[in-house]
């Protein structure tokens, strides 16, 4: 059996702290990672920027070869103010090739965490989050949004860009202009969330609907209508719903996305309620 080789990139770490870490102990990892293989500081490209730079230790080349510069790409013969910057990481627009396509021509196979360069080019590479940072995802409408109905006491960064984007607020109320809304104890509650897209352009609706039995809120039922014979899916907390296919406006474009839901928490009085 051959030998594994792993290679570690860090963004914007500075070779001089790292080994200063390393040498004090705080970094043992590191440390311990720096004993048993290499370590060096990447000789950057011009302008030093995240894409262009990524590209070319993947794949050796300098932007003029690998065509990724800034956040984006510029082709030869286009006007200087044209670029194609939304797929800066992806494999789409780099035009030279990836040292792991060079692994695979030679049977060899390549596993890659939270790098650039999906697609996957060749069946002998597997990417796994395959964005530079875990979650985000270049090709998404909208972003992934816990929506509840408290704040979580956990720490979080308070800043308005990052609670707008991360979380939504719902308030219920009881339920009202229903049709074919079953009856119980305690009555239904209900709540509207928005999913808008990354773009700014118009959202999707989702109406929410709150149910119990015995005097407890068991069940979060979801809806594009207020019909309860029409509802798109009804969890129970911890279950996830199955994908949706639904038709976003994008730049006066219909582009088709899909989307599901996780019913995180529900108490039995409603209190604490979150949907991701």
């Amino acid at each position: 059996m051959g030998k594994k080789i792993y290679v570690i990139g860090l963004d914007a770490a500075s070779p001089k702290l790292v080994k200063m870490f390393a040498k004090k102990g705080s970094c043992q990892n590191f440390r311990k990672l720096m004993k048993m293989g290499g370590f060096s500081k990447a000789l950057p490209a011009v302008p030093a920027q995240t894409p262009e730079n990524w590209t070319t230790i993947a794949t050796g080349a300098w932007p003029g070869t690998h065509g990724i510069a800034v956040w984006g790409r510029h082709d030869p013969g286009e006007t200087i103010t044209e670029k194609h910057g939304d797929e800066a990481m992806s494999s789409n627009l780099c035009k030279a090739e990836y040292f792991w396509e060079a692994a695979a021509r030679q049977g060899r196979k390549t596993v890659l965490f939270n790098f650039i360069g999906y697609p996957p080019t060749s069946k002998k590479v597997i990417h796994v989050d395959w964005f530079f940072m875990p979650g985000a995802y270049y090709f998404e409408i909208a972003r992934a949004v816990s929506y509840a109905n408290f704040m979580p006491e956990s720490p979080f960064d308070p800043s308005p860009g990052v609670v707008k984007k991360s979380m939504s607020h719902v308030e219920f109320e009881r339920a009202k202009g229903w049709r074919n809304l079953p009856k119980g104890e305690p009555e239904p509650l209900e709540a509207r969330i928005e999913v808008a897209p990354n773009t700014g352009d118009e959202s999707i609706t989702y109406y929410l609907l709150l149910l119990g039995r015995s005097g407890k809120y068991k069940t979060c039922a979801i809806s594009r209508i207020k019909d309860y014979s029409k509802i798109l899916i009804e969890l129970k907390p911890g279950q996830w719903s199955p994908w949706f296919k639904e038709v976003f406006t994008i730049d006066d474009q219909r582009r088709e996305g899909t989307i599901r839901f996780k019913l995180v928490e529900l108490s039995p009085d409603a209190a604490r309620f979150r949907l991701y």
